[in-house]
Order: C-alpha cells, then sequence, then structure tokens
C-alpha cells in the first residue's frame, strides 16, 4: 500500500508511516501489525484497545530495528517478550524517556580506586564475562 500518513516513526536513519487497517496482512494472513521494509510502511490493526496497539507497534518496531541491523530471521516469541518489556519498563518508569540527569544522582559512596578500570577487568576472576559490566 503506497500512501502517506501524518504519523511518522523513524527507525534508525528511515522514517516509517503508521497506518491503520481492518485487515492488515502478512504472507497472506491476518496480522495485527505488518511492517513493509520496502515502501517503510507499519500498518495496525484499527480495532487494538489503546495499549494494545502499543505494545504491537513497539513489536513492529523491533522487527524494524533488527531488519537494519542485519537480522531478519525474528523469532516472534522473542520479540513479543521484548515489546512487551520495554512498554512495560516506559509506562512503569518515567525516568526512562530521558537520559538521567547527573544533578539527579547521589553522591556515590565509594571512592575512585587507583588503578585503572581496564586493570580491573583482566584480574577479576568473579567474572563470567570480562567484556560486560554485569556480575
Amino acid at each position: 500500500m503506497n500512501r502517506k500518513s501524518k504519523i511518522v516513526v523513524k527507525i534508525g536513519a528511515l522514517p516509517y508511516n503508521i497506518g491503520w487497517m481492518y485487515r492488515p496482512r502478512y504472507n497472506n494472513k491476518f496480522a495485527a501489525g505488518v511492517i513493509n521494509y520496502f515502501e517503510q510502511t507499519i500498518d495496525t490493526y484499527v480495532g487494538l484497545a489503546p495499549s494494545v496497539e502499543w505494545v504491537n507497534l513497539w513489536h513492529e518496531y523491533l522487527h524494524g530495528i533488527l531488519h537494519n541491523a542485519g537480522y531478519d530471521n525474528h523469532d516472534e516469541q522473542m520479540i513479543n517478550a521484548l515489546a512487551h518489556g520495554i512498554c512495560q519498563v516506559l509506562t512503569d518508569n518515567e525516568i526512562t524517556h530521558r537520559p538521567y540527569d547527573p544533578t539527579d544522582r547521589p553522591e556515590t559512596e565509594d571512592k575512585e580506586p587507583n588503578t585503572p578500570i581496564e586493570k580491573e577487568f583482566e584480574t577479576d576472576e568473579s567474572r563470567t564475562d570480562p567484556n560486560t559490566l554485569a556480575t
């Protein structure tokens, strides 16, 4: 469908027009949402409740993000889990809507160590993956 919508979301460098349809189709079957990478459109089912529609759109945004990164075989269950999780974090935590302001942070209780952080990663045997900051 070649149409222009007033509602546009950028995924990476590309703008996608968002539209509503009564019967969005993917592989000739009804789908609640469909992203078309070639036409740069996202169609969502017109009958969804607003909160379900929001999760549905995030589902399609995630497909777009992964497609831009070169991943084209997406596990739908994983995409659904991520879409629901992202929407929950955004809804429940207003602070996630923007970067943290350094003035909002409390003073740190520990002292800046004298050794470079790279040295600590090399010698900390308790870490399972030295390439991550998480333990």
